[in-house]
This record gives structure tokens, C-alpha cells and sequence, in this order.
């Protein structure tokens, strides 16, 4: 019965003659996955000779060209099998790889300090704003410059053909400060450097500081003044409302009884203006 095809599972590298794939089946009603192995051990029964394989070389996109799959100065050149070779390789084949090295040509190198690539161009033309000698400031020491412009990229492995030389020159001399670049030691880490405090930064600080400790105390006595008093207050209140209304009273009709029933002498506000008339 026929599958839905879903995956393969072949090792990288390995050499092993069995391949698994897998997939779906589909009935009426359901689905259900299934799984098969594939032997080819009876299919490939001749081992590979010289006249199976063919050269290759990796990155290739101009045969006529010299620099022809060159990739940073460096291009590898394999064999493997034709397309009808019917054969296998065998457990102990080594794959066989001739590497060589590439001329130099000018997109193994870099537009140096001071230099750009014009856009569709592969010539490095100067900066206008950088002409003559270029003198910088590396690690403290003042160096000087001598380029036609280019650089290698690191890493490139290129040999012979074109020759850009390159060359810095230690001018003996400790940076001033008219230095265009400065840059700090390499053993030090930038985050690890100290950077220099101003005495006017320190009393910004000590201000911000003083400030915030004023508003803390300010909002502490506020809390304990009108939030916690006010709570003792409305809890004593509450209390005494429940009692009055425990006992059925009005707390009007309470305090005006007694008011009057009390026998003891009470002060009222016009008390002083009534007896001067």
C-alpha cells in the first residue's frame, strides 16, 4: 500500500548500507504512522574503482578562471562519484582532498585607516578628508602610517600575485594631547579602567541623598499623624457607637439627658456676657 512520505533518517558520515523512512497511511477512518528499512546491501554489491569518481572542486563558478572557487586565498579540490557510477565506497574509504593556495588579488584585502571602496569599484581611493602622512596615537606612543591603501583580511591564505605593502612605524614619541586617536592599554579592560571624579559631581551627590533622606522622614511623620492617629480615633468612635446602639438609646436624646441631669456646674460660651448684663 502506498505511504504518505514524511522524513528520512541517514547518519552524516556514516557507513552504514541501511536507510529508514517513514510516514502515514490513511484509511476511511484513522491514520497511523508507519516506518521502514531499506537495504541496500543487495542493490550495490561492487565496490567503487579509480574510474568511478570524478574531480570537484568545491565553490566553483568559472572553470577558465585562475581564482576559480577561491575562498579567503584557499580552494580544495575533491573527488566524488559520477552521477552513474552504480557502487559503493566501502567501510575503509577516505575521502581524498587536494588543497591549494590562491594569488592574492585585490578581494583578499581590506580598504585600510584612511581609505573606501568607491560602490561598484574594487580600487581602495583615499578619504578627502585624509591626505598625506596619517600619524596616530596607539597604547600612549605616537605610529606612523605607510600604506598604498590596503589590508589583508585576517585570515586570508592567498600566495603571490598581487604585493600592497603595509607598514607601521614606531616613531619613538609619547602621544600629546593634539592626538587624533587615543586609545587605552590593551592589558587594561575598558570596564575595569577608573574614571576621574569631580569634586562638583561629589556635592550633586551628597545633595540628591540628603534630599531623599528629608522626604523619607517627612513621609514617615505624616503616616503616623493622619494615618495611624486616625484609625485609634475611628476605633474608639466605632466602639462607642455600638455600645449606644447595643443599649437602644438615641446618642442625641443620651447626651441631652445627661447633659441636664448632671449636677455638676457646666460652662457655656455666653456664661461671661450674660452676667455683665
Amino acid at each position: 500500500d502506498p505511504i504518505y512520505f514524511t522524513g528520512l533518517a541517514s547518519e552524516p558520515g556514516a557507513k552504514s548500507m541501511t536507510v529508514s523512512i517513514w510516514g502515514y497511511r490513511e484509511t476511511l477512518i484513522s491514520q497511523y504512522w508507519a516506518s521502514f528499512t531499506v537495504d541496500f546491501k543487495d542493490l550495490l554489491t561492487r565496490n567503487c574503482e579509480d574510474g568511478d569518481y570524478t574531480k570537484w572542486l568545491a565553490h566553483s563558478t568559472n572553470t577558465g578562471d585562475s581564482t576559480d572557487g577561491c575562498m579567503l586565498g584557499y580552494k580544495e579540490q575533491f573527488l566524488r562519484l559520477r552521477k552513474s557510477s552504480v557502487c559503493r565506497n566501502g567501510r575503509d574509504y577516505v575521502i581524498t582532498k587536494q588543497p591549494a593556495p590562491c594569488p592574492c588579488s585585490l578581494e583578499d584585502f581590506l580598504c585600510d585607516f584612511g581609505y573606501y571602496r568607491p560602490e561598484n569599484k574594487s580600487e581602495c581611493v583615499e578619504q578627502p578628508e585624509i591626505s598625506g602622512i596619517l600619524e596616530f596615537c596607539f597604547n600612549g606612543t605616537q605610529e606612523q602610517l605607510q600604506t598604498t591603501g590596503y589590508r589583508k583580511i585576517p585570515g586570508d591564505m592567498c600566495e603571490g600575485g598581487i604585493l600592497l605593502p603595509r607598514k607601521i612605524i614606531d616613531l619613538k614619541k609619547k602621544c600629546n594631547n593634539s592626538s587624533s586617536l587615543v586609545n587605552p592599554p590593551l592589558d587594561v579592560p575598558q570596564s575595569h579602567q577608573s574614571v576621574p571624579t569631580s569634586p562638583h559631581s561629589i556635592v550633586i551627590f551628597v545633595t540628591i541623598i540628603a534630599i531623599l533622606l528629608v522626604i523619607i522622614i517627612l513621609g514617615v511623620l505624616l503616616v503616623k499623624k493622619y494615618v495611624c492617629g486616625g484609625r485609634f480615633l475611628v476605633h474608639r468612635y466605632s466602639v462607642l457607637q455600638q455600645n449606644v446602639e447595643a443599649s437602644g438609646v438615641d446618642t442625641e436624646e443620651k447626651l441631652e439627658s445627661s447633659a441636664f441631669s448632671s449636677s455638676k456646674p457646666m460652662y457655656h460660651d455666653d456664661s461671661d456676657e450674660d452676667l455683665l448684663e
